[in-house]
C-alpha cells in the first residue's frame, strides 16, 4: 500500500490538483489522537499552499481536508486543493513557487534551504524533488522522496521528518526510521 505525494495535476478541462501532504506518524500508533505537533505541520504546508495560489491570483480553489490516508507503514494527514487555471497558469514559475512545500524544506523557504546546507554535513542528492510525465494537454508531477541511491559497494537511504517548535526528538527519530523500512525492505532481501 503506497502513496505518492502529489505535486500538481492537470487535465485538458482545466482542471488542476495538488495536495498539502505532512503530519506523519506509524500505522500502529495505539489508537491516539493526532498530536498538536502534527496537526501544526499540516497546517503549516497548507497555509503554504493557500499563500502560492493566492500569490498567482487563484482565490477559487476547493479545500478537501484534512483526511488520513495509508502509505505501507505510515498514515499522512492530506488536504487535497482543486482550482481552474491551469491552461493560463505558468506551469514552470507555479512548481518553482510550490516546490518544495515546507514539508520538505521548511519556511521560510529561503532562509530554510540556507540553514540546510550550512548545517547538514551530507549532500541531499536524492533526498527530494518531483518527477512525472508532461505533455502539451496534461501534466502529472509528484514529490519524489524517501528515495536510495545505490552504488556498486553502498546503498544511502534518502529520508526525513519534519522538525517544528513541538518536535519530540526522540519521536521524529522513531519516524524518520519508519520512513526508511519500506527501502531497506528491497535491499534486505
Amino acid at each position: 500500500n503506497f502513496y505518492a505525494e502529489l505535486l500538481l495535476f492537470s487535465r485538458q478541462n482545466d482542471l488542476c490538483t495538488t495536495v498539502s501532504l505532512a503530519g506523519t506518524r506509524l500505522q500502529n500508533h495505539g489508537g491516539k489522537q493526532w498530536s498538536l505537533k502534527e496537526t501544526e505541520e499540516q497546517e503549516m504546508v497548507s497555509d503554504y499552499i493557500d499563500k502560492i495560489l493566492n500569490s498567482f491570483n487563484i482565490t477559487s480553489f476547493v479545500k478537501q481536508g484534512p483526511e488520513i490516508i495509508n502509505a505501507g507503514n505510515l498514515i499522512h494527514l492530506k488536504t487535497t486543493y482543486t482550482f481552474n487555471s491551469c491552461d493560463s497558469l505558468g506551469v514552470a514559475q507555479f512548481v518553482k513557487a510550490l516546490h518544495p512545500t515546507p514539508a520538505l524544506c521548511g519556511e521560510p523557504k529561503d532562509k530554510a534551504m540556507a540553514l540546510i546546507k550550512r548545517v547538514e554535513k551530507h549532500p541531499r542528492l536524492y533526498y527530494g524533488g518531483f518527477i512525472g510525465p508532461v505533455g502539451p494537454k496534461a501534466l502529472s508531477l509528484y514529490v519524489n522522496i524517501r528515495c536510495m541511491k545505490i552504488d556498486a559497494e553502498i546503498s544511502t537511504l534518502y529520508v526525513g521528518g519534519g522538525l517544528t517548535r513541538l518536535s519530540d526528538l526522540h519521536s521524529e527519530w522513531d519516524e524518520t526510521a519508519g520512513k526508511s523500512k519500506t527501502l531497506l525492505s528491497v535491499i534486505s532481501e
